[in-house]
């Protein structure tokens, strides 16, 4: 494993600074496979959807604490326009975005 590794570096420091570098970070940041933390984000947001999807009527009233930028509180607004909805962001830098 150290050779792979030392061959590895070899190839970055030998590539660093060239115009192939832009090109080749490039084709590895596609290459790189979602962090698991990323696949149960996009799991847990699918199956939150699904849920409010039947959940929610046109008149449904909803809070959302912690809304963030506000992904799930355009769904809600989506599913229940006629409702009443509050959203509460507690870091200024997310909440200015709402």
């Amino acid at each position: 494993m150290k050779n792979v590794l030392g061959v590895t570096n070899f190839y970055k420091e030998l590539i660093k600074g060239t115009f192939i570098d832009a090109f080749a970070r490039s084709v590895l940041n596609i290459a790189k496979l979602p962090h698991r933390g990323e696949v149960i984000n996009r799991q847990d947001t699918a199956f939150t959807t699904q849920f409010m999807s039947r959940v929610l009527t046109n008149h449904s009233n909803s809070i959302d604490v912690g809304c963030n930028t506000g992904d799930f509180l355009i769904k809600i607004l989506q599913l229940s326009p006629l409702g009443y909805h509050y959203a509460f962001e507690p870091i200024p830098r997310l909440a200015n975005r709402l």
